[in-house]
């Protein structure tokens, strides 16, 4: 995955990358996520999230 968002980067550097998770992933994958991306080089990166539903 690196890679291929280093590629993103090198055509359009500055590029934001938007993450989008749910409940069911767990913190510790956003984290290492995070991490690959910063090593990647983004130095934009965003989170998305749904505002919760009731009932």
């Amino acid at each position: 995955m690196s890679d291929r968002v280093m590629t993103i980067l090198q055509r359009r550097p500055g590029t934001p990358v938007m993450v989008r998770g749910d409940r069911n992933v767990a913190y510790g994958q956003i984290v290492v996520l995070m991490s690959t991306l910063q090593g990647a080089g983004v130095a934009n990166v965003g989170l998305l999230s749904e505002p919760p539903q009731d009932g």
